[in-house]
C-alpha cells in the first residue's frame, strides 16, 4: 500500500487509518477541522477511480449545505419569530447546528443591491431524504436532494413572510463528485466554482464574508472550508448561560428557542478565521460581507 499524500494547512496531525487508504492519494486538511470518528472535519480524501464508495468518510451527513437567498428588506426580529413558529416541532432543519439566519444586505457586492437582505439556510436535507448513501450513486443523488430541499424551503419561508426572491448560491459541503479518473469527497469544505460567490459564515455576532477565486489562482483542490470550525465537537463544548444572555444582545433570537439550545452556538465554541485568511486567503478576492441579524435553529 503506497504512501497518502498529506497537504496539512490545519493546526493537528493526521494520517488516514489503514482501512481508509485502499487506493487513497491524497488527503487535504483545512484550517478549523475537528476530528470526528477518527475522519477530521474540514478536509478533501481524493481517491482513484477503482476505490469503493466510503460511508465512513460522511456517514448520514452527506448532502449537507448552506443556501444563500437574495430577498428584500424586512423586519428581521418579526420574520425570525413567525419562521420559528413556522418550524418549532417540525424537525426540518435536522439535527446538530442547522440554522435560519436572517442577515444584513452584502456590502460593496453590487450597487443594483443596496436595498436587499439575505436569508441563509443551513440543512442536511434529511427531513426530504435520510438514507444511508452506500454508493456513489447514492450519495449523488442525496446531495442532489439537499439542494432540492434547501430551495423548496427557502421558497416556502419566503412566501410564509410575504416576499419574492432568489437564490444565489447553494454551498454544499459535505459531497462527493466524479474528477476525470478521480473520486473527491469534500467533508466541512465546499467546492470554489471560479468567479462565482462563496460565503464564508464564522459564527453569531461575526460578519459573514462573500468572496470568490479567479481561474488562474484557485485554492487547494478547488476547495475552501464552509466556516471556521468548531473548536471542539457539538456535545462537548458550550458556553455558560450567562454568555447565552449576552449572545441575545448581539443577535435576536426569538423567544422560544431554549437558552439550552443556544449554548453550542456561542461564539466561544468556534474558531475564528484567521488561519483561514492566514493560509488561504493571498488570492481570495472579496466581494463583500453582511451581518447576521436574527438567528433561529433548533425549536
Amino acid at each position: 500500500m503506497k504512501m497518502v499524500e498529506i497537504q496539512n494547512y490545519s493546526e493537528h496531525f493526521f494520517y488516514p487509518n489503514k482501512e481508509d487508504r485502499t487506493s487513497l492519494e491524497e488527503v487535504v486538511l483545512f484550517p478549523g477541522g475537528e476530528k470526528k470518528k477518527g475522519i477530521p472535519n474540514s478536509s478533501v480524501w481524493v481517491y482513484s477511480n477503482e476505490a469503493e464508495y466510503n460511508p465512513r468518510i460522511m456517514g448520514t451527513d452527506v448532502g449537507c449545505g448552506i443556501a444563500g437567498f437574495i430577498i428584500p428588506e424586512i423586519d428581521y426580529k418579526e420574520s425570525a419569530d413567525i419562521v420559528a413558529d413556522y418550524l418549532k416541532g417540525k424537525n426540518i432543519l435536522g439535527r446538530g447546528n442547522h440554522f435560519i439566519d436572517i442577515c444584513s444586505g452584502i456590502n460593496g457586492i453590487n450597487s443594483e443591491l443596496d436595498s436587499h437582505m439575505i436569508l441563509l439556510i443551513h440543512s442536511d436535507g434529511k427531513y426530504l431524504n435520510n438514507t444511508f448513501p452506500k454508493t456513489y450513486k447514492e450519495a449523488e443523488h442525496k446531495v442532489e436532494d439537499a439542494k432540492t430541499f434547501r430551495t423548496e424551503l427557502g421558497n416556502t419561508l419566503m412566501k410564509l413572510l410575504g416576499v419574492s426572491g432568489k437564490c444565489f448560491g447553494d454551498w454544499t459541503h459535505n459531497s462527493v463528485e466524479s474528477d476525470k479518473d478521480k473520486i473527491i469527497y469534500r467533508k466541512g469544505v465546499i467546492k470554489v466554482i471560479p468567479d462565482e460567490v462563496h460565503i464564508l459564515p464564522s459564527h453569531l455576532g461575526y460578519t459573514v464574508l462573500a468572496y470568490t477565486f479567479s481561474p488562474q489562482h484557485l485554492p487547494p483542490k478547488q476547495s475552501m472550508p464552509h466556516g471556521s470550525g468548531r473548536k471542539k465537537p457539538l456535545s462537548s463544548f458550550k458556553a455558560n448561560e450567562e454568555k447565552v444572555r449576552e449572545l441575545r444582545k448581539v443577535v435576536y433570537v426569538p423567544e422560544i428557542i431554549s437558552d439550552a439550545s443556544l449554548k453550542s452556538e456561542h461564539p466561544d465554541c468556534y474558531h475564528d478565521p484567521s488561519e483561514i485568511f492566514k493560509k488561504l486567503g493571498k488570492n481570495m478576492v472579496n466581494l463583500g460581507d453582511f451581518e447576521i441579524l436574527s438567528y433561529v435553529g433548533k425549536v
